[in-house]
């Protein structure tokens, strides 16, 4: 079979992947090396002399962003969403004017957005985490596994890729997940959140969308 020439790829009609794994029970691979595990606060803490710099340069620092939203009074700008498996930018403006400069400098938000498509981040279309993006190793109160999201590799040909809403991971039915404390990341209200959308008011609403 003769092989399909760039345009030809370009014309058929291509669906972005939603091949979601829960990665927030897999132990960092920093830990393996230590026995004494018993500071459970830490072990999905990080040493960022670890990370090289080039790593760090935009998972990390969104994570950090994130995580320290609440502390520094932006979550009605930029917020993780209540499980912590992906993040919804509320308003566009101040985002630009006040949140962006103080982690990545003075960038225009299609540069930030840019960034999150050569990372691999995905945005969900529909249901209560609509505009929302997410990537499975980008998870609340987990800084470490930020650092392990690579970095895509540039090619000459672009495909436009369509909505799969039907393939889009349903977060809300998946357990929650709390922050920790861990340097540079601030400690949550309280030490637990709900495990499940069952024990959130107003969840038969959110879990409606997905019908």
């Amino acid at each position: 079979m003769p092989l399909k020439s760039n345009d030809q790829l370009k014309q058929q009609k291509h669906y972005v992947e939603h091949n979601y794994q829960d990665h927030s029970q897999d132990i960092p691979f920093h830990l393996l090396f230590f026995n004494d595990k018993t500071d459970s606060s830490k072990d999905q803490c990080t040493d960022t002399t670890m990370i090289s710099e080039d790593t760090k340069k935009f998972p990390m620092k969104l994570q950090e962003l994130l995580d320290n939203a609440e502390a520094e009074g932006h979550e009605h700008i930029i917020s993780w969403q209540p499980h912590g498996r992906a993040f919804l930018l509320h308003k566009k403006k101040e985002f630009v004017e006040t949140v962006l400069p103080q982690y990545f400098g003075r960038i225009k938000l299609l540069s930030f957005k840019r960034q999150l498509y050569l990372y691999a981040f995905k945005r969900i279309t529909r249901g209560p985490d609509r505009d929302a993006y997410y990537h499975e190793m980008s998870l609340r109160g987990k800084p470490f596994f930020s650092s392990c999201i690579p970095r895509k590799r540039a090619t000459s040909m672009k495909i436009k890729l369509s909505g799969n809403p039907k393939a889009e991971p349903k977060f809300y039915l998946m357990p929650f997940l709390a922050a920790i404390s861990c340097p540079k990341t601030v400690n949550p209200k309280s030490d637990t959140l709900p495990e499940s959308a069952s024990e959130i008011v107003l969840d038969s609403a959110k879990l409606s969308t997905y019908r």
